[in-house]
């Protein structure tokens, strides 16, 4: 195993080693990083959806890899090493997270194969998630449940992962789950009974290392379903994330888990309840409004009505309000600092309201436009929007006379 190639892969033989020794066969540079080509390395230089090792060659951080036609690693190095020959160590909680999530996804995606007749066609090993991509879109989240389940049970029978280079002879007897990709040696990961595909990867020798597979997504996408899942140590650490999660909305709640959905609805219900309420109240606060503003119109024997509203929606609906009574209106408001201005009218007032939000807009240095019954516009920062009312209702009575 693992001679295939001009760097002999020592995780193809144990992917559990954690320091080795290798002889340097050439310096160089690649991407304005020192880079080393070595005989032999235990690092998995990525690609197949895993991302690669980090670890260190003579305490020296290792940032990247490059591998040549030859089958040759180039080790890409924080800063220089001159010596002759190296030791190398992997980092070992990354890549055993990394045999955890990678056996886990064969696990789960020859069950989905297997029970639903899913076929897996994209593969990625993220820092948060893992996801795989299935040819059937329309899966139910009952479905994948039922393959979950299965994936697990392989876990807990702790079955044999065997991971082999073979012949083509071999390789045409085998019950392959896919067809390798790639051209040359094929190496494949075996589960005792169960899958038997390519892969490149690194992997826990037995199942019951990978701990258990947890889904924790669906996306559909097209004709293809994305799944998310954790595996081993990641699955724990987002269950205790959960757990934490709920136990405080619990304390929050003063209930238990078993009640926590019940009484959320029961709190969701409330506020709408009171949202619709508070809207009753405030539309009957602005009619109120309006109401008074139509008869101090009245009483002024006038048929134009100025007011400074708290917010665009008031003033949207005062001046839609006045303009459906007949009446002319000149409404502003201050929004995040910068004033504003509607200028609407009824069909009895003969006032081209778009004309004139021009004009006071260039006169104030704003920007606005609309139609003749209706238009606004909007004012820089620091004008006193009152002023530029009373200069817009001035106008308004010259021309309507």
């Amino acid at each position: 195993m693992g001679t295939y190639y001009l760097t002999r892969r020592i995780y193809y033989d144990n992917p559990y080693i954690k320091t080795f020794r290798a002889r340097v066969l050439q310096w160089n540079e690649i991407d304005g990083r020192p880079a080393l080509l070595l005989d032999a390395t235990a690092f998995y230089p990525g690609g197949g959806g895993q991302p690669p090792d980090r670890g260190t060659l003579n305490g020296v951080a290792v940032v990247g890899f490059e591998v040549d036609e030859r089958g040759g690693v180039w080790h890409l190095l924080k800063r220089p090493v001159k010596t002759r020959e190296v030791v190398g160590r992997v980092e070992w909680n990354r890549r055993f997270d990394h045999m955890q999530q990678h056996t886990g996804q064969h696990i789960l995606s020859a069950a989905l194969a297997q029970m639903l007749e899913a076929n897996t066609v994209g593969f990625h090993l993220g820092a948060e998630e893992v996801t795989i991509d299935v040819d059937k879109p329309d899966l139910t989240a009952t479905e994948i449940s039922s393959a979950e389940w299965l994936a697990n049970r392989i876990i807990t029978d702790n079955r044999k992962v065997e991971a082999r280079f073979v012949s083509k002879g071999e390789l045409s007897l085998l019950p392959l789950r896919k067809q390798p990709s790639v051209q040359g040696p094929i190496r494949i990961v075996e589960i005792a009974g169960f899958d038997v595909t390519p892969c490149g990867g690194t992997h826990v020798t037995h199942t019951g290392e990978v701990g258990l597979v947890k889904v924790t997504g669906l996306d559909r996408r097209g004709d293809k379903l994305r799944i998310s899942f954790l595996c081993g140590w990641r699955a724990l650490k987002d269950y205790a994330r959960t757990r934490e999660t709920l136990d405080a909305i619990s304390r929050h709640l003063t209930t238990g888990y078993e009640e926590i959905l019940p009484v959320i609805q029961k709190l969701q219900k409330r506020l709408r309840e009171e949202q619709k309420l508070r809207e009753n109240a405030e539309k009957a606060l602005l009619e109120a409004k309006v109401d008074a503003l139509r008869r101090e119109a009245g009483v002024n024997g006038g048929r134009l009505v100025k007011h400074l509203a708290g917010n665009r929606q008031e003033a949207q609906f005062v001046a839609s309000r006045l303009a459906g009574d007949g009446l002319a209106a000149v409404v502003g408001w201050v929004e995040n600092g910068r004033p504003q201005m509607i200028l609407a009218r009824g069909d009895g007032v003969d006032a081209d309201m778009a004309s004139l939000i021009k004009e006071i807009a260039e006169k104030f240095g704003g920007r606005g436009g609309g139609r003749p019954e209706r238009a606004q516009c909007g004012l820089p920062e620091g004008i006193d929007i009152e002023k530029a009312m009373d200069f817009a209702a001035e106008k308004i009575v010259n021309e309507v006379g």
